[in-house]
């Protein structure tokens, strides 16, 4: 009686075994919310709001995090929005078994909203094809890109950073 229980045992570990070995690993498993947090000092006398809701809040960016650790995981949310100081609404997730990712709404002050020293108010310009555009920054949409407003016309046009220039002087030529 003993080795039929012992074999039945053995039969069904093997058979669990197997089934375990089929199931994918998930690739992405909430491990917390908080309800604030920063990595950088935070003044109380700040006016700070809110500049990005759920921010890296979509699978496909949270499944590609290499963040380490979970402060650069925070860091990497944080200054994917410019002007970006803290995060409130947070949730944490283990990626892969290995890597950190964060979610949440990102406060900070606008008027610091920047990046690579380009403000909301800068005049700038840009190649189309073989014509110099200026315009004046409207809106800092996300780390790569604003909202331009074409000098002389009311047309709006998103623009990659990598694509600006400032518009200190005249057109450059060629």
């Amino acid at each position: 009686m003993k080795k039929v229980i012992l074999l039945l045992l053995v039969v069904i570990f093997i058979f669990n075994e197997g089934d375990a070995q089929k199931r994918p690993l998930k690739k992405v498993r909430k491990i917390g919310e908080i309800n604030m947090v920063s990595s950088r000092n935070v003044g109380n006398m700040a006016d700070y709001e809110l500049l990005a809701s759920y921010a890296r809040g979509n699978q496909r960016k949270i499944s590609k995090s290499k963040a380490l650790t979970i402060q650069d995981a925070l860091d990497q949310t944080v200054r994917e929005v410019p002007g970006g100081v803290f995060l409130m609404n947070a949730t944490f997730y283990l990626v892969k078994g290995r890597y950190f990712a964060v979610e949440g709404d990102v406060w900070g002050l606008k008027q610091n909203a920047n990046y690579k020293g380009f403000h909301v108010g800068d005049h700038v310009m840009w190649k189309t094809g073989a014509i110099y555009k200026k315009g004046t920054i409207e809106a800092v949409k996300d780390s790569e890109s604003c909202v331009v407003i074409e000098d002389g016309t009311m047309n709006r046009t998103t623009i990659k950073y990598v694509k600006l220039m400032r518009a200190d002087g005249e057109i450059p030529e060629e």
